[in-house]
Formats: C-alpha cells, sequence, structure tokens
C-alpha cells in the first residue's frame, strides 16, 4: 500500500518550498570553488610514493602538495634523514618529466646541529642542486617562520599568474621543511626569560606564536604545489592511569590539527656489516587524511663512505631502500595474513632462495632459486612494473591517484577533473641512489626477512 503523501509534498518527495530553495542554492554556488566528488579526487595531486610499501601506509600512490606533513619520533630515529629523502622525491620527479629546475626547496635547520655531508648524503652528494636548495640555520622561531613566509612571497611573485604579468604559473613542485618545529623559543619568550634571569614557563608563549602562525598556513599552501614538512621530537612518559608508555610532542594542538599526514618513526635494529651500516626504521602513518591512519612498515636505511676524488676526504652516501621495503611487507603477509599473501601470489609471486634472505620469482623473471636476488634487488623489479602494481592496489586498499607533472600549471591540473589516475612508485623514475649500488656495497644480503624478524615488528 502506497504511503499519502501531504499536500504539501511534490512527486519527488520534496516539499516545495524547499525545492526551490535547493535551485536557488545551485544557482548561487555556480562558479565557486565547491568540492564535487570528482574535484574530490582532483586535489589529491602530488608525487609519487617511492615504493608498494609506502603506497600501502598512505593507501595512496600519491603524496598529495599543498599539504603539511609532520615527522615525529625519538632521538635518533632519523627524521631528519626522511624530511631530506622526501625532497629527493621532488627533484626526482622534476628530472623524469625534464623541468627546467629540479624544484625549488627551503631547509630551516633550528636545532644548532647542522650536519651537511649527512644532508647531501641523501641527495645523492648531487651538489649542482645547491642552486634549488635554501639551507637556513635559525636560531629562534621567529626566524624560520620569516624564511617560511619569506620564501612564499618570493615564490608567488615568480609563478602565480595572478601576481606578475608573464608568470608561468605553479609549473614545478616546492618544498619547505623546519627541523625541528619546538628545538627553540620565539623572541619573547627569550626576552622574558633575559628579563628575569632564568628559564620559566615559555611553552604557552611559543605554543600560541605556533598556533597563530598555523592561521597562515593556508596561504602558503593552498592551491599551490608545495609540501611543508616539520620535524618534532617525540618524549616518552608513562601514562599514570594505565601504566602504558605513550608520548608527549611539544608545541600544542595548532600544527596537529592542519597537517594531513603523520608519520611516527621509531628505531628497530641497529646494523654493521663489513661494508656499510645502517638502522631498520619502522613508520607508523598515526594520523593519515587519505585512507586509515596507523598502518605500519618498516624501512632499512644504510649508509657508507667512499672517497671524493674532488677533495679526497671521506664522503657518506645514505639512502632509505624502499624497493626492499616493499618485499619485507610481501613476506610479512606470507608469515602472517594467508589469506591476503594468496591473493597476492596470483598476481607475483615472491619465493624464498636457499639463502633466506634472497628471492626468486617467476612473475619477475627470476625463474628459479639458482637465480635468487637479494630483497632489494627483486623489490627494483617489482617497482618497475606498474602493470603487477596497478594489479595489486585493489586487494591492498590502495587508490590511486594522479601524478602533479612539473611543467604544466599547478593549478590547471588540480582544474582537470577527468584525467586518468597513475600506477607507478617513484622506483619506476629514479635509481633510490646515483652511481652503482654494488660498488657501494649497500645491498643487504643479511638482512631478517619478516618472519625472523617477528610480526610484533610490524605489528606492535
Amino acid at each position: 500500500m502506497s504511503k499519502k503523501r501531504s499536500p504539501a509534498e511534490t512527486e519527488t518527495g520534496i516539499a516545495p518550498g524547499l525545492g526551490a530553495l535547493i535551485s536557488r542554492a545551485a544557482k548561487q554556488m555556480s562558479g565557486r570553488e565547491t568540492l564535487t566528488r570528482n574535484a574530490a579526487i582532483a586535489i589529491n595531486l602530488g608525487i609519487p610514493t617511492p615504493s608498494l610499501a609506502f603506497s600501502w601506509l598512505l593507501q595512496s600512490n600519491v603524496v598529495p602538495l599543498s599539504r603539511l606533513i609532520s615527522i615525529v619520533g625519538e632521538e635518533g630515529t632519523l627524521k631528519s634523514g626522511l624530511t631530506i629523502d622526501m625532497f629527493r622525491w621532488v627533484t626526482a620527479t622534476c628530472m623524469e618529466y625534464n623541468a627546467l629546475v629540479p624544484g625549488m626547496l627551503q631547509y630551516n635547520e633550528n636545532e644548532n646541529k647542522p650536519a651537511l655531508d649527512f644532508f647531501w648524503s641523501f641527495l645523492e652528494n648531487n651538489r649542482d642542486l645547491e642552486q634549488i636548495i635554501e639551507i637556513n640555520h635559525t636560531r629562534i622561531m621567529d626566524e624560520w617562520q620569516s624564511n617560511l613566509l619569506r620564501k612564499s612571497d618570493e615564490w608567488a611573485k615568480l609563478f602565480d599568474k595572478d601576481v606578475g604579468d608573464g608568470n608561468p604559473g605553479w609549473i614545478i613542485p616546492l618544498g619547505l621543511a623546519v627541523d625541528s618545529l619546538m628545538a627553540t623559543a620565539c623572541q619573547e619568550a627569550i626576552d622574558a626569560l633575559v628579563k628575569k634571569g632564568s628559564a620559566g614557563r615559555s611553552f604557552p608563549i611559543d605554543a600560541n606564536s605556533l598556533s597563530q602562525f598555523a592561521k597562515a598556513l593556508g596561504m602558503i599552501l593552498g592551491g599551490r604545489p608545495v609540501w611543508l614538512i616539520v620535524t618534532n621530537h617525540a618524549k616518552p612518559f608513562t601514562d599514570r592511569d594505565t601504566g602504558l608508555p605513550k608520548w608527549n610532542i611539544p608545541g600544542g594542538k595548532s600544527f596537529k590539527f592542519m597537517q594531513s599526514l603523520e608519520f611516527f618513526l621509531t628505531r628497530v635494529k641497529d646494523v654493521h656489516r663489513v661494508n656499510f651500516n645502517g638502522v631498520d626504521i619502522a613508520i607508523r602513518a598515526t594520523k593519515n587524511c587519505f585512507g586509515e591512519s596507523r598502518r605500519k612498515m618498516i624501512v632499512p636505511v644504510r649508509w657508507t663512505h667512499d672517497i671524493d676524488p674532488e677533495t679526497g676526504q671521506s664522503r657518506q652516501w645514505s639512502m632509505w631502500d624502499w624497493p626492499q621495503a616493499s618485499i619485507m611487507l610481501i613476506q610479512h603477509f606470507q608469515a602472517k595474513q594467508p589469506g591476503l599473501a594468496k591473493q597476492i601470489a596470483e598476481i607475483v609471486e615472491i619465493r624464498p632462495g636457499k639463502n633466506a634472505n634472497r628471492v626468486w620469482s617467476p612473475t619477475l623473471g627470476i625463474n628459479s632459486r639458482d637465480e635468487a636476488v637479494s630483497l632489494h634487488e627483486a623489490g627494483c623489479m617489482l617497482e618497475e612494473r606498474p602493470d603487477i602494481l596497478e594489479a595489486l592496489y585493489p586487494i591492498l586498499s590502495i587508490k590511486q591517484g594522479r601524478f602533479y607533472r612539473p611543467g604544466m600549471d599547478f593549478r590547471a591540473a588540480l582544474a582537470d577533473t577527468d584525467a586518468a589516475p597513475d600506477s607507478q612508485t617513484l622506483r619506476t623514475f629514479r635509481r633510490p641512489i646515483a652511481g652503482d649500488l654494488d660498488r657501494l656495497n649497500l645491498i643487504d644480503d643479511s638482512v631478517e626477512t619478516a618472519a625472523q624478524a617477528g610480526s610484533d615488528v610490524y605489528d606492535g
């Protein structure tokens, strides 16, 4: 029996007055920057992730631009190293698309402990990049805030069509970094310290300064191909009520509300070999606006030294081994999630070699255990197969995003809501480090598999 309509209802079930209101609102919104479903997808335009494992962490194969990204952790967890490596992703993307300029970057070292050898080791010791990277050593919070605003203004005058006639538009990705956010106090707090003659509680002053600055982030990031990456220290403490370990992250809530991503880094283990050293780092996405928060991955970080032929001095080379991390993630699924591992094996088989730290794969053209290769080499082969990656994304809950292609105005790219998504990762674009990895002896044949390390490494 059909429901009897009231006199106020039309055939659509909408009251005439409400229908007129909706129609009027639609006309008023015409031409405004409102988000349709396609437009909402389009705004997640960014830099490709460095590997399948990182895509799994984000549930996206793109790290969107116009975003605030926070990297936190205890001392010695390579927060600075990840920041610098993300700068490398920017330059690698520009080089892939033959951009006239390989990005523009500003790094604010705010801890009074500059280590330039360490910095350049993650950028393949490519000193040609000195032309596009501004490195500042800041002593107070006001300085890095001023630097960010100054650089934002410089870029607007250089790129923004609305600011200068003849400007090309926002045609290259840009990066800003503060390392670290709360390592220095603001001038007001320092003045109070000098006046009082001893240190007091400056938290309200510093946190309020950050809160006010956070309100300017829309101007710095909105509609621009810019990452703002900030690091911060996590200080452990024990919860009095539960007895469980927790972390205090200084700086108040303003930046935490604004950030799209927060990566929490922990040190899993140190690695010492004859030819190189390193650490295994766990990265947990404690905040992820693009997918499920609190996913976790493990990535080996390795470094070695050689002699700089120009100076005769020792020179460091460092790399995050993102390809190896992808194979380690698949091994974790094989050990702990057999149902998911079976689905993965239907797309790409990863089989253990005679040595547990080597693998072979008929899918990747490694046809026997005798031909088994290191996890790094297998990961590189996997990352160079976008057909396999594209097939894996749905079963790993990874959304395919759109890569920003340098040379195209970013705002025009945002407006192109019909563009198709991409399937590659950054590994497809560029080797993780310049030169021959075998020569540098950075391939780790003795790394523990996920099964050997234990599931708590991923799940803890």
